[in-house]
């Protein structure tokens, strides 16, 4: 599924992407692996895809840990001219997002594996140091909601499955470095 929406997503905004300016962004801070798709189908029009993917693994004497994260995003955003080189942006961005969380101790087990939509309204400013270099802060409000599978396991003991449903709401920041070509 994550390749079929990546796939729908890069066919239908070539055409867009090839008859406007578009570039690469990236977050710059520490703990937020975010690449930015910039498409500036107007002066005052924004389309921007976001990709992230992080992993992280714990492992210890006694227990082992791994969790993988995946959002696959994509932004509709107003634009407007505040002076020669300051804009601001406004608008939202709706997507999917994966999750994968592997604990193992010396007497259990846990594997947790979900997914859902994430809708994120955000608004901007960038700071334009060429016509194709600025460097922007954001605010947002990110709305999850994902469910899948949860399986957990004592020593010598049965497994136990049960669903695994979560909603998450929290406000983010971000610093982005664009380039548009």
């Amino acid at each position: 599924m994550k390749l079929l929406i990546a796939s729908l997503l890069t066919l239908s905004l070539a055409g867009v992407a090839s008859a406007s300016d578009y570039g690469m962004g990236v977050s710059i801070q520490d703990g937020d692996p975010s690449i930015y798709l910039p498409i500036n189908v107007t002066d005052n029009f924004r389309i921007e895809p976001v990709f992230s993917y992080y992993k992280s693994t714990r492992k210890s004497a006694d227990i082992e840990q791994e969790f993988k994260g995946l959002d696959i995003l994509l932004g509709f955003f107003g634009r407007k001219n505040i002076s020669e080189n300051v804009s601001t942006y406004y608008g939202g961005r709706f997507g999917y997002t994966s999750r994968e969380n592997n604990f193992e101790a010396n007497f259990n087990s846990n594997k947790t594996e979900t997914d859902g939509y994430i809708i994120e309204p955000a608004f901007g400013f960038e700071y334009h140091f060429t016509e194709n270099i600025s460097l922007g802060g954001e605010v947002s409000y990110r709305y999850s909601n994902v469910d899948g599978d949860s399986s957990s396991q004592a020593l010598l003991g049965s497994i136990t499955e049960s669903k695994a449903d979560t909603t998450t709401s929290s406000t983010n920041t971000s610093v982005v470095l664009r380039y548009v070509f």
